[in-house]
C-alpha cells in the first residue's frame, strides 16, 4: 500500500478544487438556460452589473432581465427594376414600366408599395445606353390611384438649374 505524501495530497486537492470551480462556473452560467441575462441597475450612479440567475439586486438597484436573442422579425421584401432610357423594363421584379415624358417614368409592381422606401440610381443597365452621371432622382410612391406605382423623375444640373433628362436607371424598393 502506497502512502500519500504531502506533494500528492496537494496535487489531489488542487485537481479537486479546479473541478469544483469549473462545475460552479458551468452551473452559474450567464445567460441562464433559458437564454435570459439578469442584471441590476443602480439608480443613483447608473452602474449596471450582470448577475447569476437566482441572485438578487441590492436595495438601491432595479432588476433588469433581457433575452440574449430578440424575437424574430418579419422578412424584408426588396423589389427592383432596371429601366432603359425609353422606359422599357429590362429586368427585375416590376411588372411594368413606361416613360411618361422627358425624365419622367412610372414603374409598377405586383403589390402595394406605399409603405416602402424607393431609391433610384443612374448607371449603365445591361442592354441599354449609359446612364446620366450626377443626376438627381425624385422618387415617390404615394400614388393614391394606384398604390403599386413608383414615380421617378430624373433631373440633371444645367447652368444653375435642373433639366429633366431621360436615361437608364436602377430602382430598388425596400419594404
Amino acid at each position: 500500500m502506497k502512502i500519500w505524501t504531502g506533494r500528492r495530497v496537494s496535487l489531489a486537492a488542487l485537481v479537486a478544487g479546479v473541478g469544483i470551480a469549473v462545475g460552479g462556473i458551468a452551473y452559474a452560467s450567464i445567460p441562464d438556460s433559458g437564454g435570459v441575462i439578469h442584471g441590476c441597475y443602480n439608480k443613483a450612479n447608473g452602474v449596471l452589473r450582470v448577475i447569476d440567475s437566482g441572485k438578487s439586486c441590492g436595495a438601491a438597484e432595479k432588476p433588469l432581465n433581457w433575452n440574449q436573442t430578440g424575437p424574430t422579425g418579419s422578412a424584408g421584401v426588396s423589389l427592383f427594376a432596371n429601366i432603359d432610357e425609353d422606359g422599357t423594363l429590362l429586368s427585375g421584379t416590376a411588372t411594368a414600366s413606361e416613360r411618361i415624358g422627358a425624365g419622367h417614368y412610372m414603374v409598377t409592381f405586383d403589390r402595394d408599395v406605399t409603405g416602402c422606401a424607393p431609391v433610384a440610381t443612374s448607371g449603365k443597365v445591361p442592354g441599354s445606353e449609359d446612364g446620366v452621371p450626377l443626376a438627381t432622382f425624385l422618387v415617390h410612391n404615394k400614388d393614391t390611384s394606384n398604390p403599386n406605382n413608383v414615380e421617378v423623375y430624373l433631373l440633371v444640373p444645367y447652368q444653375g438649374t435642373a433639366l429633366a433628362e431621360s436615361a437608364a436607371f436602377h430602382l430598388v424598393v425596400a419594404c
